[in-house]
């Protein structure tokens, strides 16, 4: 992995406020540790359950998909977030 690859981990993860490690890890094809550990080695502090830090509009629009009948899975797949938090959302 080279320096460019690092930095755009980086600025990803700091534009996006709802990406999470795991996201990352996906997306580059790393393991967590190694995403976590980038991102110490740039001066950014991971932040476990990011997720928890959706804004009302992404949390409605979750309602709203899984009320009009789509599963968790797709709902969060189209909204890119993590399946565990449509599931927090929904059984609030």
């Amino acid at each position: 992995m080279n320096n460019t690859e690092h930095l755009e981990i980086v600025r990803l993860y700091q534009s996006d406020q709802s990406i999470t490690i795991k996201q990352l890890a996906k997306k580059f094809r790393r393991k967590p540790t190694t995403i976590s550990r980038i991102l110490r080695e740039h001066g950014v502090t991971p932040q476990y359950n990011r997720t928890r830090k959706l804004d009302s509009s992404v949390r409605q629009s979750a309602m709203s998909l899984y009320l009009q009948g789509l599963t968790m899975e797709k709902v969060a797949e189209q909204l890119q977030i993590a399946d565990g938090s449509v599931c927090n959302i929904v059984n609030q």
